[in-house]
């Protein structure tokens, strides 16, 4: 069985690289046309999901803006690629 689990959230994605310091693998949803993301399977990016998902996650702004602008960087240059 297949535990990879996918984010399509671009917030919850740019949250997790930026407190985990992980790249994802990007990847196309061939049903809906659709990226999203898979990080490796660790106890860190289980806890920043848990975080943003359940807490009041806190990250300093210039670090999750970064990241943001990579995913969509990545989304851009797959689709024009």
């Amino acid at each position: 069985m297949n535990t990879t689990k996918r984010i399509y959230s671009i917030n919850l994605g740019a949250y997790v690289m930026a407190t985990t310091n992980l790249l994802p693998e990007l990847l196309l949803d061939e049903e809906s046309q659709t990226y999203y993301m898979v990080f490796p399977q660790c106890a860190g990016v289980a806890t920043a999901i848990r975080q943003f998902k359940c807490d009041n996650p806190q990250i300093e702004i210039h670090n999750f803006l970064h990241a943001i602008k990579q995913i969509r960087e990545s989304m851009g240059a797959r689709r024009n690629g």
